[in-house]
């Protein structure tokens, strides 16, 4: 299991990153771009 965070600009994603990292203890990717 892993967790995917897409976003157009890639900019909201990146804040949400370090937050769903503190959460879970699956991986956590940014998708850039969208």
């Amino acid at each position: 299991d892993r967790w995917v965070l897409p976003c157009g600009s890639s900019r909201l994603a990146r804040f949400a990153v370090a937050d769903l990292e503190a959460l879970t203890d699956k991986p956590v990717f940014l998708l850039e771009g969208g």
